[in-house]
Order: C-alpha cells, then sequence, then structure tokens
C-alpha cells in the first residue's frame, strides 16, 4: 500500500528473517489444540539476520546447509495480518534480539532482588 511505502521510505524497514526451512513445534502446553491434538508449528521471524543463524544451528542445521533467509518488512507483515484474514497467523513468532531477552532477564532478576529487599 503507497502509506506504508512512504512511511518505510521515511523511517526505513523494520526487516524480518525467517524460512520455510526453520520451524518449530510449539510445547505440547501452548500449541496443542484445544481437542489434544498436535503441537502445532511455529515459524519464527527474527529482528537480525544472526539471530535467525544462530537458531538454525541450534536446531541441529550446519553453516554449510543455512538456509537463504527470506526477507520481509514487520510493517508489511502487521498490514498482512490486519488484511489477510484467509491466514492462520497464529503460527508466526517474532523473535526478540538475544541481547534485548539478556537486558529483559536481567532487569527482571533485579527487580525481584529489590523486591525481596
Amino acid at each position: 500500500p503507497p502509506m506504508l511505502r512512504r512511511a518505510n521510505r521515511r523511517r526505513g524497514p523494520v526487516p524480518l528473517f525467517g524460512s520455510d526451512e526453520l520451524r518449530f513445534k510449539a510445547p505440547a502446553d501452548e500449541g496443542a489444540g484445544a481437542d489434544g491434538g498436535e503441537a502445532e508449528e511455529l515459524t519464527p521471524l527474527f529482528l537480525r539476520r544472526s539471530d535467525f543463524r544462530a537458531a538454525w544451528l541450534a536446531s541441529g542445521g550446519s553453516d554449510d546447509a543455512l538456509p537463504a533467509a527470506q526477507v520481509s518488512d514487520l510493517r508489511s507483515l502487521a498490514w498482512q495480518m490486519e488484511c489477510e484474514s484467509a491466514f492462520d497467523w497464529r503460527s508466526i513468532v517474532l523473535v526478540a534480539p538475544q541481547d534485548s531477552i539478556d537486558l529483559a532477564l536481567e532487569l527482571q532478576q533485579q527487580q525481584q532482588q529489590e523486591q525481596q529487599q
């Protein structure tokens, strides 16, 4: 859409990296259907290419077999989620950068320690 293209030109895109070859099963308590069916397959999208690579390696993939990242844009994804109701978007998982996750955990621990004092 034109408005989205203008926003990306002014502010720059927010890239997302993923691949159809990198998917995970949700833990049974999170992804299983209400009927107790199979765990849902999730497609992670990463804000950094390095986190995409790290997830690939952690899943048992090798550097030599690293799939080409499919690059999209966060704003475009949000627009598609709003406008395209035929696709089940619940399988998409946005993965924060690892250093952001580490910082959030550190801040939570500090907060817990302060509350215990």
